[in-house]
C-alpha cells in the first residue's frame, strides 16, 4: 500500500514508468534542442514574420500534457487499486455420498488388479469432477464404516480411500441395506442442494432387506447411482500374499472355489426405486465422463457454506480518464485552434468511453447447461429431407419413419426420427419415442454393417441414444434394459476386434517395457531439472514445470490403462487354457496356463506402482515418482521374465548385470574426489546410492528366481534317460544335461554375490559392492557360455575383447577414476578369451 492508499496489482511493470520517464527526457532535450537552432538560424524579429510558431506556452503545455498523458498510461498498466468491499461468495454444490464395498468379493480379479483396487482407481478419477460438492465416503461389507464425513476436502477423503480395504469393517459379508442406512445417517436434514448416493459394489448382498433401505433412502430425497463391478457369469476371488505376492484361492467350508457374480438385477431395482440409475461396469473400462454429464451434472446444486471474500475496487479508469483528457488537451493546444469538429466528436466519444465505470468482475455468462439440448440437435441431426415438406407434423413425420425401420429401412428411418424430434420441442412424449427408436433403428443398422468396425461405432451410437431415453424417462425399464444388451454386445465384439489386433503376449510386454523405460525418462528429467536450480525457491521451480508434470502424469495414466487392458488379456488366455478338458489339455498348455500366472502377479504390482508414479508426478515429486516407476519398469521385467526360456533369461541378466555394473561404477567415480579433492564428475539427480541399491535388490530376485528355474531344470535333466537327437541339427540332450548342470550352480552363485552385493549398497560400501557385482557379472557370463555353439562363443569372445580395448584406450572421466576397479575384471575376462 502507497502513501496516497492506492495498491498496485501488477507491480512487476514498473519498469514501464522508468522507461517512459527516459523517453519524457528524450522529448525534452530535443524540444530545447530544435528551439535553440531556430534561434541560432533566424533572430527573434525575423521568426515572427517567417515561421508560424505557436506561443511558447502553448509549446511547453503541450510537451507537459504529453508528458503526463504518457506516466497516466503506465500507471493504469501497473493495475491501480483504491478501497476494499466484502462479497459474499457461498460455496454452491451437491451432497455426494460415495459407498464402496470391500468384502472379500470385491477382491476377485475379473478386473484388473482387482474389483476393489479398479473402484478405488475409479473413485480417485471421479473426485476430480466434483470440486464444489461435498462429498463423503462409506466402506461396507456385513456392517458400515464411515470412513470420511461430508467434507469439501477432497484430500482428505483420497487418504480415507487409500486406506479402504477388507480391514475397515469389523464383519464380513455383503449388505447394501447397511451402506444405504448408514448413508442416511450420514447426509443428515434435507438441504436446498440434491442428495446422492454412488454405490459402487458387485451386487452381492447376503439378505439385508437392500431395497426397503433405498425406499427410506428415496424418502429423504436421495438418488442411489449404482455402478457394478465384476463378472455376470461369475470369477474366482483370490487374496494375495502381501510378503511373497502368490494368490491364494479362496474356498468355501467344503473345500470348493467360491466365485462371485455381478447382481445387476438388484442393483437395477435399487437404482429405480429412487429415481437413480445403474451402470454397468462390468470388467471393461468406465466412462466417468458420461457417467458424471448423465447422472451427477444434473443434481440440483444449492448453498452448501458460507463463504466470502474481500476484493479491492479497481481505479485504473481514473488514470486513463487522465490520460485520455491530456492528450485532448495537447490536440486542442495545437496551432492555437481546436480540430475540426469530426475529430473533436471522436475524441469526446472516446473520453465518455473511458470515463465509464468498467462492470465489476467478468461479464455474466449463460448457464452452462444453456442450449445444451438444442446444439445437439443442431449439430448431429440433419435437415428434413426435400421430399418431405415442412408443414408435415411430427407425429405424422415419426409414423412414416417407424414404418420405414419395420420395413428394413434403418438409414432412412433415422433421418426421419431424428427430424421427428428436433421439431417437437414441445411434446415430451414423442421426443423420447424418437429417441428410443433412433436405438433401435442404431441396433438395427449394426446388424446390417458387414465391417465389424462399422458395427461396433453403430453399437455405440445405440448406447447413447438409450442413454437418453434413460435420461427423458428414468422410471421406464425397457432403454435401461436395451442399454444393458447393447454395452454387452459392444464389449464382446471389441474384445474380438483387440483379439485380432494385438500380436503376441511377449512382444506387448517388451513394448510395454519400452514405453515405460521413456516414461521413466520424463520422470529423470523432470528430477533433473528441479535438482538443477537449486538456489532458487522450490515451489516457484515446481510451478513453472507444472505443465511438463501433468503431461508426464498423462502419459502414466495412458500407460496404466493399457496396462489394465494387457492384464485382463492375459487374464483371458489363463481362464481359456484352464477351461479346456483335464484329457484334452497338453504340458505345454499347463506350463503356458503357470507362466501366464507369473506374468500375472508381476503384472499386477506393475499396475500399482505405476498408479502410485502417476500420484507422484500429480503432486510434483520427482524423485518419489521416479522411484516408484523405476519398481514398475521392474516388476514388468520380471513378468517377462516368466514367458523367456532359461537359456535366454540368462542373456537378458547378463545385459542387466553390465547395466547395474555401469551405474555402481558411476556412483564410484562420483563419490572418489572426495577424498581426493578432484572436481568430482557430474553425476544426474536420479543415480543415487538408495536407487542403485533398489536396482540391485530387483535384479537379486531376478537372477534368485532364474537359479530356482535352473535347478529344478538341471534335477529333471539328470532323472531322464540318455536320448539321441530327434533329427539332424536339433539339440544334443545329453549336451543340454550337461549345460544345465554346469550352469545352475553358478547363477546361484551369482544370485549370492548380488545379495552380497545389495547389502553392501545399504551400508554404503559401493567400492565393495562393484566388486560384488563384477563378480555376479563373470558367473552370470559363464553360464551363459555353457549353452553356447562354437560360432556364438567366439562372438562373444571378440565382443570381449572390443570392450577390454574401448576400456584401457577411453579418456571418459566417469571411466578413468575407476579403472583401477575394471582392470581385475578386464585381466580375468581376457585370460578367459587365451582359453
Amino acid at each position: 500500500m502507497s502513501e496516497l492508499g492506492i495498491h498496485w496489482a501488477s507491480p512487476g511493470l514498473f519498469w514501464v514508468v522508468g522507461a517512459w520517464a527516459f523517453v519524457a527526457l528524450v522529448v525534452v532535450a530535443l524540444d530545447r534542442r530544435g528551439a535553440g537552432a531556430l534561434d541560432r538560424l533566424v533572430s527573434s524579429a525575423l521568426q515572427a514574420a517567417l515561421v508560424a510558431r505557436p506561443a511558447r506556452w502553448r509549446r511547453f503545455s503541450r510537451l507537459a500534457l504529453l508528458l503526463v498523458a504518457g506516466f497516466a498510461m503506465a500507471a493504469a498498466l501497473l493495475q491501480p487499486q483504491m478501497g476494499e468491499r466484502y462479497v459474499a461468495t457461498p460455496r454452491v454444490g451437491a451432497e455426494i455420498m460415495i459407498a464402496l464395498d470391500v468384502s472379500r468379493s470385491m477382491l476377485a480379479d475379473d478386473a484388473a488388479p482387482s474389483r476393489l483396487e479398479r473402484a478405488k482407481a475409479e473413485v480417485r478419477d471421479l473426485l476430480a469432477y466434483l470440486r464444489d460438492d461435498h462429498v463423503g465416503l462409506i466402506a461396507f461389507a456385513g456392517r458400515a464404516s464411515v470412513l470420511s464425513p461430508m467434507t469439501p476436502d477432497k484430500s482428505f477423503l483420497r487418504l480415507a480411500l487409500d486406506g479402504a480395504g477388507p480391514h475397515s469393517v469389523p464383519r464380513g459379508g455383503t449388505k447394501l441395506a447397511e451402506a444405504i442406512g448408514r448413508a442416511v445417517t450420514g447426509f443428515g436434514d434435507p438441504g436446498p442442494s440434491q442428495r446422492a448416493l454412488i454405490l459402487i459394489t458387485d451386487g452381492e448382498d447376503h439378505d439385508s432387506f437392500a431395497l426397503d433401505a433405498a425406499k427410506r433412502a428415496a424418502e429423504a430425497g436421495i438418488k442411489i447411482i449404482a455402478i457394478g463391478f465384476g463378472d455376470e457369469g461369475g470369477s474366482p476371488i483370490y487374496v494375495r500374499d502381501p510378503e511373497s505376492g502368490a494368490r491364494v484361492q479362496i474356498r468355501d467350508v467344503d473345500g470348493r472355489p467360491v466365485r462371485s457374480r455381478l447382481n445387476g438385477d438388484l442393483l437395477r431395482e435399487l437404482a429405480l426405486a429412487t429415481e437413480g440409475a445403474y451402470v454397468p461396469a462390468g470388467t471393461g473400462v468406465l466412462d466417468l465422463a458420461s457417467i458424471y454429464d448423465a447422472h451427477i451434472a444434473g443434481l440440483t446444486r444449492g448453498e452448501i457454506d458460507e463463504r466470502g471474500r474481500t476484493i479491492r475496487d479497481e481505479a485504473y479508469q481514473l488514470f486513463v480518464a487522465v490520460a485520455f483528457v491530456a492528450l485532448i488537451a495537447g490536440v486542442l493546444l495545437i496551432g492555437g485552434r481546436p480540430p475540426r469538429g469530426g475529430t473533436t466528436a471522436v475524441l469526446l466519444a472516446l473520453l465518455v468511453v473511458a470515463t465509464a465505470h468498467a462492470p465489476e468482475g467478468r461479464a455474466e455468462t449463460p448457464p452452462e447447461d444453456a442450449g445444451l439440448e438444442a446444439q445437439a440437435d443442431v449439430a448431429s441431426e440433419p435437415a428434413p429431407s426435400v421430399a418431405e415438406a415442412a408443414d408435415v407434423d411430427p407425429r405424422e413425420r415419426f409414423n412414416r419413419a417407424n414404418a420405414r425401420l419395420a420395413a428394413g429401412e434403418p438409414t432412412a428411418a433415422a433421418a426421419g426420427l431424428r427430424d421427428a424430434r428436433r421439431e417437437a420441442p414441445d411434446d415430451p412424449a414423442l421426443r423420447y419415442a424418437a429417441t428410443y427408436n433412433l436405438g433401435m433403428a442404431a441396433v438395427a443398422r449394426a446388424d446390417a454393417e458387414a465391417a465389424p468396425e462399422a458395427s461396433l461405432a453403430a453399437l455405440h451410437e445405440a448406447a447413447d441414444w438409450f442413454r437418453e431415453a434413460v435420461a427423458l424417462r428414468p422410471d421406464e425399464a425397457d432403454p435401461r434394459h436395451n442399454l444393458e444388451v447393447v454395452l454387452r454386445r459392444a464389449l464382446i465384439l471389441a474384445d474380438e476386434l483387440a483379439r485380432q489386433e494385438e500380436g503376441d503376449l511377449e512382444a506387448a510386454l517388451d513394448a510395454m517395457i519400452e514405453r515405460q523405460r521413456g516414461q521413466l525418462g520424463r520422470a529423470a528429467s523432470l528430477l533433473g531439472a528441479v535438482a538443477g536450480r537449486e538456489g532458487l525457491d522450490e515451489e516457484a521451480v515446481l510451478a513453472q514445470l507444472q505443465p511438463a508434470f501433468a503431461s508426464a502424469a498423462t502419459e502414466q495414466r495412458v500407460l496404466r490403462a493399457d496396462a489394465d487392458a494387457l492384464a485382463e488379456r492375459v487374464v483371458r488366455e489363463r481362464e481359456a487354457i484352464l477351461r479346456m478338458a483335464e484329457d484334452v489339455r497338453s504340458p505345454e498348455d499347463t506350463l503356458r496356463a503357470a507362466q501366464l500366472e507369473g506374468v500375472l502377479v508381476y503384472l499386477d504390482a506393475s499396475i500399482e506402482r505405476m498408479g502410485g508414479s502417476r500420484r507422484q508426478l500429480r503432486l510434483r515429486r520427482p524423485e518419489r515418482a521416479y522411484r516408484r516407476g523405476a519398481s514398475a519398469l521392474g516388476e514388468l521385467k520380471r513378468s517377462r521374465d516368466q514367458l523367456r526360456d532359461p537359456v535366454a533369461q540368462i542373456d537378458v541378466l547378463v545385459a542387466e548385470t553390465g547395466h547395474l555394473l555401469e551405474r555402481t561404477g558411476a556412483l564410484l567415480a562420483s563419490d572418489r574426489p572426495a577424498a581426493t579433492g578432484a572436481a568430482a564428475p557430474a553425476r544426474p539427480a536420479f543415480l543415487t546410492r538408495s536407487a542403485v541399491e533398489e536396482d540391485a535388490r530387483r535384479l537379486t530376485d531376478r537372477v534368485g528366481e532364474l537359479a530356482g528355474r535352473l535347478g529344478i531344470a538341471a534335477e529333471q535333466a539328470a532323472q531322464t534317460a540318455p536320448a539321441a537327437p530327434a533329427q539332424p541339427g536339433a539339440p544334443d540332450p545329453t549336451a543340454l544335461r550337461e549345460a544345465l548342470s554346469a550352469a545352475a550352480p553358478l547363477v546361484v552363485e551369482a544370485a549370492a554375490a548380488l545379495d552380497e552385493a545389495t547389502n553392501q549398497l545399504g551400508a554404503d560400501e559401493v567400492r565393495d559392492a562393484f566388486s560384488s557385482e563384477s563378480r555376479a557379472g563373470r558367473a552370470l557370463a559363464d553360464a551363459q557360455e555353457h549353452f553356447f555353439d562354437l560360432a556364438r562363443l567366439l562372438a562373444v569372445a571378440a565382443d570381449d575383447q572390443t570392450r577390454i580395448a574401448e576400456l584401457a584406450q577411453t579418456d571418459e572421466p566417469a571411466i578413468a577414476e575407476v579403472r583401477d576397479e575394471y582392470a581385475p575384471m578386464a585381466t580375468e575376462l581376457q585370460s578367459k578369451n587365451l582359453e
